[in-house]
């Protein structure tokens, strides 16, 4: 609200010069009214008082801030004590500004002398000069420091040396000498070897040099280039290892490769071919080693491999494979671990063993020289066996009631390998397990001390699980039920993808004492997060081992960004503060808050954030203010993503609750609940 001001009484007291009994200070009253010309309610109101030697505009002389009473519009307020500096030899204006205006009121209050005031002005008028007489003033009646440099007249004595002042020592440095004879001092160079060189600064290619003391030179670091080396400077020992090519055959600087008989070369880009050409050669005679027969001594010789001539020491291993074997020509002796053929190297129809004693592959109605009716009545192993197929896409495959009655089927291993092993390299499946009754499983790993199931793949996945739950992971204890680890540079220990709803969830945890999830190292939420509550933890500062300290984080309903600061004021009351240079870019509906630390100014934004930039005025020079500005972001995501305050449950989620207990409701009324069964 625009007040007005009515003066009732202004009273100004100064003392002498040289006495000190009058107070340097200035009695003001006044009548403060509102812009209906009321006077203002009965209060404490802040005030600003400015003295100015212009009636308008310049530069306050004078300021100083004061809580005054008022009491049916009536006030008093005392300024000062006002410094000696201050010597009212001026007419002055006083302005006032009250708490809330911007800006002072109108117009300002010229200052009259009373009283004390005209003393003052005797004093300092020539008239009064003679009251002192000459020789009176001795060293006892000047106050200590009262004689500034102001006071001297010019060519009186010393008034400082390079800016020092006080007493001042000349201290004799590197080859000088001061020697004092009675009021001159005499500064000489010291005897010894000198020169005129006052700097030595690098050139080209150096680093260092300096103006005073040892100054070293160094060549730079890349300061050797073309221009610095001569020629012939670089030899093969200066040329460091696998850079160029230092020799060809011995023969160093300008190599020209010469072609001889029957050799061409030919050149491209950087690249050399040298070939020979021509049908004559070196060789006198080719002589067969059996099972090879043929050769000869001259002209175009023949060289065959005789008939039944590859024994078993010449066929490489694995070299024979299912195409190399004529059909039929394997038999059931001829397959075991101590026959010529090791299971391990059958290829073709899967072998199959039905509880019907029917199927493909060798024999499917015999194993080791038992029917399929007696198979799973005799304790017998395949130690050392391995059951394959290439084709189907089943390793081994087993139905009915074959095996122990504990599974379908049991291998049991007493070395350090695995039990079964199943391998394809198709598209098939090495193990399969199916399982159809409830509470039945399809395949079942257990370990006392290790990984009950492990699966590998370099480069897909390593273990792999489709159904209600495709892959679960139990533990007892103090142990992990699913781990997933990575040792690549750029792999995921666990991934979890959920594309089909937006009810979906990629990752699902839920703990009702523990924690959800827990992240050791940095976390990365490139979606939208949302939560009920949050902040951070930290060891307590002053007892670290003992406590946390916890803080909430700050909420809005906008996506608002906060920034905050101190700034000095200028001469003139105010300061420019500068923002980084991406701000406008990302904000935008600014909203300000000032602080005036120290006393108070009715300080406000002169000028809003233009250019990453904005100014604050009204203030006092040299006043500390903190500032706060927010923003409402404004980037390309927040304007794709903007926040939703108030959504309707959908779906599944209508009807439940986030935090049905803290409504006094069971859990599973809990939007998820059913995901923890």
């Amino acid at each position: 609200m625009r007040h007005t001001l009515v003066v009732l009484a202004v009273i100004l007291a100064l003392t002498l010069q040289v006495y000190g009994q009058i107070p340097r200070t200035i009695s003001y009253q006044g009548l403060l009214c509102d812009a209906t010309g009321k006077p203002k309610a009965d209060n404490s109101y802040q005030m600003m008082f400015r003295l100015y030697e212009v009636e308008t505009g310049g530069t306050a002389i004078w300021t100083g801030q004061k809580t005054v009473t008022v009491t049916r519009g009536l006030f008093s307020a005392q300024l000062g004590p006002f410094d000696v500096t201050l010597k009212f030899n001026n007419p002055c204006w006083l302005g006032i500004q009250v708490q809330g205006e911007s800006s002072e009121l109108s117009p300002r209050i010229p200052l009259s002398s009373v009283g004390y005031s005209l003393s003052a002005v005797n004093a300092d008028t020539a008239a009064y000069a003679g009251n002192i007489k000459d020789g009176v003033v001795t060293t006892a009646k000047i106050a200590e420091a009262a004689i500034t440099v102001g006071k001297v007249a010019p060519g009186q004595f010393i008034k400082s040396i390079n800016t020092l002042k006080d007493s001042v020592t000349l201290v004799a440095g590197t080859n000088v000498t001061i020697t004092p004879t009675s009021n001159t001092l005499t500064i000489a160079a010291a005897s010894g070897p000198g020169g005129t060189i006052t700097e030595v600064k690098p050139g080209t290619g150096l680093s260092g040099g300096g103006m005073s003391g040892s100054v070293t030179l160094s060549i730079a670091n890349q300061g050797v280039n073309a221009d610095q080396l001569a020629d012939g400077a670089v030899s093969g020992a200066k040329i460091g290892s696998g850079q160029v090519v230092k020799s060809i055959n011995t023969v160093k600087d300008d190599v020209t490769l010469q072609a001889g008989t029957n050799v061409t070369i030919g050149a491209s880009g950087n690249t050399l071919t040298i070939s020979a050409s021509g049908n004559s050669g070196t060789i006198t005679g080719v002589t067969p080693v059996a099972p090879l027969s043929g050769g000869g001594t001259s002209g175009n010789v023949t060289i065959s491999l005789n008939d039944q001539g590859v024994a078993a020491a010449k066929l490489a291993d694995n070299a024979v494979t299912s195409a190399k074997i004529a059909d039929g020509q394997i038999a059931n002796a001829d397959i075991s671990a101590s026959a010529a053929i090791d299971p391990g190297k059958i290829s073709g129809t899967a072998w199959t063993y039905a509880n019907d004693g029917s199927g493909t592959g060798l024999d499917a109605d015999m194993v080791d020289s038992k029917h399929a009716s007696e198979f799973s009545a005799v304790t017998h192993n395949h130690l050392g066996e391995v059951w394959s197929d290439w084709t189907t896409g089943n390793g081994v495959y087993l139905t009915g009631n074959v095996g122990w009655s504990s599974g379908i089927f049991r291998a049991d291993n007493a070395n350090t390998g695995p039990s079964i092993w199943g391998y394809n390299n198709g598209g098939g499946n090495a193990v399969r397990g199916d399982a159809f009754g409830v509470g039945s499983i399809g395949v079942y790993g257990g370990s006392e001390s290790n990984s009950g199931v492990v699966g590998r793949s370099t480069s897909f996945r390593g273990v792999e699980g489709h159904g209600q739950t495709g892959v679960y992971g139990e533990s007892e204890g103090s142990g992990t039920g699913v781990t997933g680890y990575c040792t690549g540079a750029t792999g995921n220990g666990v991934l979890g993808e959920a594309d089909n709803g937006i009810d979906a969830k990629g990752i699902w945890g839920r703990s009702t004492n523990g924690w959800a999830g827990y992240f050791d190292g940095k976390v990365r939420v490139s979606g939208y997060l949302t939560k009920a509550g949050g902040g951070f933890v930290i060891d307590h500062p002053l007892d670290p081992a003992n406590k946390f300290l916890y803080h909430s984080f700050v909420e809005s309903p906008d996506m608002m960004n906060i920034y905050n600061g101190n700034v000095t004021l200028d001469a003139g009351g105010e300061a420019v503060v500068a923002l980084p240079d991406w701000f406008g870019a990302l904000n935008k509906e600014f909203r300000y808050q000032l602080t005036c630390i120290g006393g108070f100014a009715p300080v406000y934004i002169a000028d809003e954030v233009s250019g990453n930039r904005f100014r604050i005025a009204g203030g006092s020079s040299g006043m500390k203010v903190s500032w706060q500005v927010t923003g409402i972001r404004q980037d390309t995501y927040a304007a794709t993503h903007p926040i939703q305050v108030e959504v309707a449950k959908a779906g599944t989620e209508s009807g439940k609750y986030l935090h049905p207990q803290e409504f006094g409701l069971a859990r599973e009324m809990g939007i998820g609940a059913e995901k923890a069964r």
